[in-house]
């Protein structure tokens, strides 16, 4: 067990320019074609909105570094693929975001009960903040909770960070005391979860009207 995250535990955190632009480059369009793409191609995509040749490479070096790339020769052709835990990320991204989830016949929830050295905070830290990236609450301490369906998601988070030495998860029902609506209002904003929806729907609706019509017009 290694008490550093992997690199790609740090996908989803606000990057600079040209990373952003090259993860989201490897993550919409090189899954289909192997993950692989030539630092040639690179240079010519990354250079067409603006970005010069010294930050693409200084940023494909980072990555490297990092392993969410590694460096590959292909027909001779110098390169970079995805590193396996990067696919990984994307590919449960997608399921996030695509897939409609539905909750299990039985419902439930499932909660996660870690406790994390002093030593490896820097860990527990980003545990802490995947959890909430994926839709789990904390209901206090290192015990945190989320709707059933989301079992798959705290062990990969868990796997991703290589930490299942501190963390058990368990499926539960809640029993009481307070009545499970109040619970829920209590562990999570949904005040503010309800505006992020509202503004995000505000913002796209016309897009996808927009797209409707072109689809529609002769």
């Amino acid at each position: 067990m290694t008490a550093a995250a992997p690199a790609t535990a740090d996908l989803g955190a606000k990057s600079a320019r040209p990373q952003s632009l090259i993860i989201t480059t490897y993550g919409a369009y090189s899954r289909p074609i192997g993950g692989w793409f030539s630092v040639s191609s690179l240079l010519t995509l990354l250079g067409e909105v603006g970005i010069d040749d010294p930050s693409v490479r200084s940023a494909l070096s980072r990555f490297k570094r990092r392993g969410v790339l590694t460096g590959e020769r292909r027909e001779g052709v110098a390169g970079y693929a995805l590193g396996e835990s990067a696919r990984r990320t994307f590919d449960i991204g997608d399921s996030r975001v695509l897939e409609r989830r539905f909750p299990p016949p039985n419902r439930g929830w499932v909660l996660a009960a870690f406790s994390i050295p002093e030593s490896a905070r820097d860990v527990r830290y980003r545990l802490r903040s995947r959890l909430a990236r994926v839709g789990f609450a904390q209901v206090g301490g290192g015990l945190w909770i989320a709707p059933r369906q989301l079992e798959s998601d705290v062990r990969y988070v868990v796997e991703l960070l290589d930490i299942r030495e501190y963390v058990d998860i368990f499926l539960a029902e809640h029993s009481g005391f307070r009545a499970t609506q109040a619970a829920v209002g209590h562990w999570w904003d949904l005040d503010t979860i309800a505006g992020a929806y509202e503004e995000f729907t505000a913002e796209y609706a016309p897009m996808v009207t927009s797209w409707a019509r072109s689809r529609t017009s002769p």
